[in-house]
């Protein structure tokens, strides 16, 4: 804007200068339409100042929130028995079974649930029988080797993973969870309990897929339980077997 007052002052003064109205010399002429320039050019700086300072006084925009850090999933156990759930043992048992096949390790399952755990629920309800099931999975996870791996799958029906074992070692290692938990000192509202568990255990075939498998392991399962419960049933591939076992008190 200053320019242009510039140039309107020296154009007004050249028209007055030759029309004889005022006598300046070009110096002058320049010096004074400098200054009117100067003049009419600090009202734009004022304005110009007003707005820096009003810029200055508001608050500093803010930066939109950032989105939360997707954080990794909490382990995968079963709340209750602090035991692995279904999901993790069975990618464990995925994995378990590919490096079986791919090294041509032995490598067993066991199936097992409560013996009549059912009729516990409807005697002391379903609170009394989490805590019966926390207390077993804490007798099992006492016995399990380093290797091995436990799991809640179902309601009361547990799942053991024995990698690079046979199924005659695997059989000896269901029998004595079997024993461990028959043996332990258990109680519901004050009153002592025998329980007992059944246990169905399989050897992986090669070729066999996952269905395969844990169809053999709940067909093994269920003949223990056909022979009396409180049992330790093996499956060669053929016809499961229940080996004969002394019997104990059970649930009523």
């Amino acid at each position: 804007m200053a320019i242009y007052v510039f140039l309107a002052a020296i154009t007004v003064r050249v028209i007055l200068a030759a029309a004889g109205v005022v006598a300046l010399s070009f110096r002058e002429l320049l010096i004074e339409a400098a200054l009117l320039a100067a003049l009419a050019a600090l009202p734009s700086y004022g304005f110009v100042l007003v707005l820096a300072r009003r810029e200055e006084k508001k608050p500093a925009a803010r930066l939109p929130a950032a989105a939360p850090v997707a954080t990794l999933p909490p382990a995968i156990t079963d709340p209750l028995t602090g035991l692995l759930d279904r999901r993790a043992i069975t990618v464990s048992l995925l994995d378990a079974m590919s490096q079986s096949s791919r090294y041509r390790t032995p490598m067993c399952l066991a199936m097992a649930d409560v013996d009549r755990f059912q009729a516990f629920n409807d005697k002391f309800g379903d609170q009394t029988g989490d805590r019966l099931l926390a207390d077993i999975a804490g007798v099992l996870s006492n016995e399990l080797r380093m290797p091995d791996k436990a799991a809640r799958f179902a309601s009361d029906q547990f799942m053991f993973l024995f990698p690079h074992t046979k199924l005659a070692q695997a059989r000896k290692i269901a029998d004595r969870f079997r024993l461990a938990v028959q043996r332990a000192r258990l109680s519901a509202d004050g009153e002592s309990l025998k329980t007992t568990m059944s246990f169905g255990v399989v050897e992986v075939h090669p070729g066999e897929d996952l269905e395969q498998l844990l169809g053999r392991a709940d067909r093994t399962l269920a003949a223990a339980k056909a022979a009396g419960r409180n049992q330790v049933a093996v499956d060669n591939g053929r016809r499961p077997a229940s080996p004969a076992g002394k019997r104990s008190a059970r649930l009523a």
